[in-house]
């Protein structure tokens, strides 16, 4: 039902189902910077008004909502020679206004007739020497609303935008009904006295171009993108294995950016999304991640947060988590990063290999513990010495888990769900330290974060995970990297989530010492670039996302943590790369507060005052899951 500045649209019964108002452009400003902020088009997606909300106390506090409006537009290319006849009309035009007010106004002339004459007269040498060619528009912008009252507020606040920007928008008085049918399909323009003519770069530039797809084009929401054209971001950071692809996803950038909230949102949502149940597990190596395990129960999602203790003695063992041929060699890397001179680095280099070599084939159930002991057997005293520091290391509460005798007591399930390991008490180095300051409680920590990272990928390869959707995902990977040997683990991980269909899901504030492992960079699915400020970390995050290293690329990943405030950090803002290498800048987002209230990373929040069942995983409910992969 069509009104004087305004459209009714009617349910069934004939009561008021919305309010629609089209309003037309009727003018433009004589020059418009492009690009800039004449880009009209595109400062469409961010008008907002003064909305009024209730809190949860029963008051009322205003904010800025957005205003949401589309856009219809009619336009048509001018020939070249329909182009010159009417700039050059418009010249005359002017002139000939000129000429007049010359004569009845006392000799004086309007600056606006002489502007209009000398514009004219250049763009008419434009289009015959340039190519420079005219485009003639009819633009609607198209307005809803489910009240009258919000209809009139949000087109006001349009007209209010645009007219900052010099840009004159009506309310279509008198011409509802022939403006909301000239949308139509297959209708014909019927309000033409409205036209613009434009120079194509005016034209053309002002509307929004845009690399903004990226994603999967079904699946779990986690964000939104934010180029200029705005979309809802889909993906499923364990959905590599269904298209045979790699399966590492991988998150860079500064701390306190939003890494960890991202990671844990895709990842739940991956969990959601279905259609089968999922496995996965979080090595929470920080101690900050226990909202995760909230807002999976918060979505019926089978979930539990396991501290690994001095209990599961000898469940990380490496010879129960890699392949036999492998085995050897990965506990020789794992005990030469825990020597703390070049003595002990030598023995590491050699006697130690021999040991675990040789335990692999003279025991049926080869552990760690065991090459220890016998390296305090060895006849070379400096072997025997580094025997009884490792041995000293094993009888630790860290030690244990990862070099002491086995118990089969497990810290894992393979029941399908999400699964948050912890270790109290992990003294992980700084991130900028140099390895060999490493003190022997920092060293055990990279180790036996080694070990549950390789323990986790091998539950995954078991027969009941198989056919599942299955991940892992290991933080602070860069520490790894400077760890003797680390390169190798990384490279090693990837390839076994590769071989077992496992998702392997990396966080690191480090982008150059992953952009210098080419195995890993190969495995590489995804990437998720937060902001960094450095030279040489933003050219490496450009070479993850697939993007030239210049200044342009490096300001843009500066830029990603800017508000148009400075005194706030924009948190969750990415440059996303995909599966397709598109990419574009994502702002992951919480789909309630309630939500981000549970996954906040704030030592503070009250979220991460969990209560967890520390019974939920017994020997015997595991044993079956242990001698399977120890087998």
């Amino acid at each position: 039902m069509p009104y004087a500045d305004h459209v009714e649209l009617t349910a069934e019964d004939g009561t008021p189902a919305m309010y629609a108002a089209v309003l037309p452009i009727i003018d433009f400003p004589t020059e418009m910077e492009i690009p800039g902020e004449a880009e009209w088009l595109r400062t469409l997606s961010s008008i907002t008004k003064l909305g009024e909300i209730t809190t949860a106390d029963g008051g009322t506090e205003f904010v800025d909502v957005p205003v949401f409006a589309d856009a219809s537009i009619r336009f048509q290319g001018m020939p070249r020679r329909v182009a010159m006849k009417a700039a050059n009309e418009a010249r005359r035009t002017a002139k000939e206004q000129r000429q007049s007010a010359a004569k009845h106004s006392a000799g004086e002339v309007s600056s606006e007739i002489e502007d209009a004459e000398i514009a004219n007269e250049a763009l008419v040498r434009e289009i015959k020497n340039n190519g420079t060619s005219l485009v003639n528009h009819h633009s609607r912008l198209v307005v809803t609303a489910a009240t009258k009252a919000d209809l009139n507020d949000n087109c006001q606040a349009i007209i209010d935008h645009y007219a900052d920007l010099g840009i004159l928008v009506a309310r279509g008085e008198d011409e509802q009904r022939d403006l909301w049918l000239e949308m139509l399909p297959g209708d014909i323009l019927r309000v033409s006295d409205l036209g613009q003519v434009q120079t194509d770069v005016a034209f053309w530039g002002s509307f929004f171009w845009a690399g903004s797809k990226v994603g999967d084009s079904r699946g779990a929401i986690s964000g939104f993108t934010t180029g200029t054209t705005a979309s809802l971001f889909r993906s499923n950071v364990l959905g590599g294995g269904d298209r045979g692809d790699a399966t590492t996803t991988f998150y860079g950038g500064r701390s306190g950016r939003g890494k960890s909230t991202a990671l844990g949102l895709e990842l739940i949502s991956a969990l959601l999304e279905g259609p089968s149940e999922s496995w996965s597990t979080v090595i929470d190596g920080k101690g900050d991640l226990g909202g995760l395990v909230s807002v999976a129960r918060l979505f019926n999602i089978p979930t539990n947060l396991v501290e690994i203790t001095a209990e599961h003695s000898g469940a990380a063992d490496l010879f129960r988590a890699v392949e036999p041929t492998a085995a050897p060699a990965a506990v020789q890397r794992q005990l030469a990063m825990l020597a703390t001179d070049s003595a002990h680095m030598a023995i590491a280099a050699s006697s130690t290999l021999r040991h675990a070599t040789q335990e692999l084939q003279d025991t049926e159930h080869p552990t760690t513990f065991n090459v220890i002991q016998r390296m305090c057997a060895d006849e070379d005293t400096a072997t025997r010495s580094f025997g009884r520091y490792l041995d000293d290391l094993a009888k630790s509460p860290l030690g244990k888990i990862v070099l002491g005798e086995p118990t089969g007591q497990a810290f894992l399930t393979d029941d399908p769900g999400l699964w948050l390991l912890q270790v109290p008490n992990l003294n992980l180095p700084p991130a900028d330290s140099d390895p060999s300051k490493w003190d022997p409680m920092q060293r055990l920590s990279l180790a036996l974060l080694q070990g549950i990272t390789s323990y986790s990928l091998a539950i995954s390869a078991s027969k009941r995970l198989r056919p599942m959707r299955k991940g892992v995902a290991v933080p602070e990977v860069h520490l790894f990297l400077n760890a003797y040997g680390g390169t190798d683990f990384l490279d090693q991980i990837a390839r076994m989530g590769r071989a077992f269909n496992t998702s392997l899901i990396l966080d690191s504030q480090d982008c150059v010492s992953i952009a210098s492992v080419p195995g890993l960079v190969e495995q590489l699915q995804g990437v998720r670039i937060f902001q960094l400020t450095s030279k040489a970390q933003q050219d490496a995050a450009a070479e993850l996302l697939g993007m030239e290293p210049d200044a342009s690329t490096r300001n843009l990943i500066r830029g990603l943590a800017r508000t148009d405030n400075d005194e706030t950090i924009r948190k969750g803002h990415a440059l996303v790369r995909d599966w397709r290498e598109q990419v574009a800048t994502v702002q992951f987002d919480f789909p309630s507060a309630e939500v981000a209230e549970a996954m906040s990373t704030d030592p503070n929040a009250t979220a991460n005052r969990y209560d967890y069942d520390d019974a939920q995983i017994s020997a015997e409910d595991t044993a079956d899951t242990f001698q399977e992969v120890s087998a």
